[in-house]
């Protein structure tokens, strides 16, 4: 399969595809994917024109799944600040996110979005390598676990997991989660460590290291992963 990216003002980023058997130039968005097919035998330059016909109406269906704005608060311990620059830059201090975008554009575009969600990723990855490997240990000490290693990893359907040889791998964003959810999220996977499913005997030690335990597995399971 061939396939170019170009980027588009206001937009950022379309992948276009050539597809053999294809007969006409197609245009999809998802979120904030957008994406073009096209008969294999024409030019590129054939599908980046249909896409300059077509700004108005990608740009009313796409959709991004988080706006960050001004001063919000990213992680347990950073701020995010935005201010107008020469160009998309970014600034990690100790508390702080300062993202820098030119003054052609606006900090809702989705070309600054994706930027600015690049950024929050690394932010939270330093915030949990730093933050969650010593907390578990805390608990661990606290509770009397036992485990073999921590991982900081990107998941995108869970908070967290322990497989058999009590290897316990986090969500990075788990650190978008208040203290008790967090704490919730790393007696959950040290439990696991003890109980690998969700039978009774697992709910009873849960109960016992963090009371309402339950109650809380419900609140975490309407967080968005």
């Amino acid at each position: 399969m061939n396939s170019k990216i170009i980027l588009v003002d206001g937009i950022s980023k379309v992948t276009i595809i050539k597809r053999k058997g294809q007969r006409s130039i197609r245009i999809s968005v998802s979120g904030a994917v957008v994406k073009v097919t096209q008969p294999s035998w024409l030019p590129f330059s054939a599908g980046e024109k249909f896409v300059s016909s077509r700004i108005a109406w990608i740009k009313e269906h796409i959709k991004l799944d988080y706006i960050y704005h001004d001063n919000q608060q990213i992680g347990i311990t950073h701020t995010l600040k935005l201010a107008k620059g020469a160009k998309l830059a970014r600034r990690i201090t100790e508390h702080t996110l300062l993202i820098r975008y030119p003054h052609t554009v606006e900090p809702s575009s989705i070309i600054v979005q994706e930027y600015i969600i690049a950024s929050v990723q690394k932010v939270l990855r330093k915030q949990a390598e730093a933050y969650l490997p010593e907390r578990t240990m805390q608990l661990a000490d606290m509770f009397d676990f036992e485990y073999s290693t921590v991982k900081v990893r990107t998941l995108t359907r869970r908070w967290g997991s322990c497989n058999s040889k009590k290897e316990i791998t986090f969500n990075l964003r788990l650190m978008e989660l208040d203290a008790l959810h967090i704490d919730y999220v790393i007696l959950h996977e040290l439990t696991h460590t003890l109980h690998m499913n969700h039978g009774s005997d697992f709910w009873q030690h849960m109960e016992r290291v963090i009371p309402n335990a339950k109650k809380i597995a419900k609140s975490v399971r309407h967080l968005q992963v």
